[in-house]
């Protein structure tokens, strides 16, 4: 049995103290950085937002996958730090053999395929959260530029752009419009 100091979640805990890179290289101060967990924190509420909108208008998606989706997927940051898109964009699937891998090292095997499904975008509830991931970095980076930071108009611009590429992979007409009027009472879109 593992010790308090070596349980999976004593290292996951460090999400806490890892700026997200993409606002740092625009200029954001580190002291007012979002840091990763932070960010995972807000992924998650807003996967819970949309699910529960998907359910309330009979669309059948697993809550409790989303979530877990939601919560795990920046977790390999702790081993891997949170690499910025140009390089993602270099690395190709490198970048994901390397979360599987760094997903089982921190102690999480049994949940590698449903983190597959988030970053194959292989179930409804991997495209809703890939979709919630999108939305709380364009939210962060609004509150960025309502502070004068406007560096960061390329990741809100590239975001939404992002978000528009999922919506067309969705074939379900009606998870499309609930997920668009859930995007738009955001003010998101």
């Amino acid at each position: 049995m593992p010790t308090a100091k070596n349980h999976k979640l004593s290292k996951v805990t460090h999400l806490k103290n890892i700026p997200r890179t993409g606002w740092l290289l625009r200029g954001i101060p580190p002291s007012i950085a979002e840091d990763v967990a932070g960010h995972t924190f807000e992924v998650a509420l807003i996967t819970y937002v949309l699910c529960k909108e998907l359910i309330k208008n009979g669309v059948s998606i697993d809550l409790g996958k989303a979530l877990t989706i939601a919560l795990l997927h920046d977790v390999p940051e702790v081993l891997m730090g949170d690499i910025v898109k140009w390089a993602k964009d270099r690395i190709g699937d490198l970048k994901e053999r390397m979360e599987i891998e760094a997903l089982k090292e921190l102690g999480f095997s049994d949940e590698v395929n449903i983190l597959n499904e988030y970053l194959n975008l292989s179930s409804i509830e991997g495209v809703i959260v890939r979709i919630a991931d999108l939305v709380a970095t364009i939210r962060q980076g609004m509150e960025y530029l309502r502070q004068g930071y406007e560096e960061v108009t390329d990741i809100v611009r590239n975001n939404r752009l992002g978000i528009s590429k999922l919506l067309d992979r969705i074939k379900d007409e009606k998870v499309k419009e609930v997920v668009k009027k859930s995007l738009g009472e955001l003010e998101i879109m």
